[in-house]
């Protein structure tokens, strides 16, 4: 197979760092502002019943 050929399309590499810095500054955003207090019960427990089942 040859692919030296193969277009390379600038484009679509900006545009997915662009969505995964996008990403990371909601999350953080979010977490600062207390969305991270409404999370945590659920994280305690999905991460508690997680090990506890791996652990059987």
């Amino acid at each position: 197979m040859d692919f030296s050929d193969r277009q390379q399309e600038p484009g679509k590499k900006f545009l997915g760092i662009g969505l995964v810095i996008a990403f990371h500054v909601v999350l953080v955003y979010a977490l600062l502002n207390g969305l991270g207090t409404a999370f945590a019960p659920f994280l305690f427990f999905f991460s508690t019943s997680l090990f506890a089942s791996a652990q059987k």
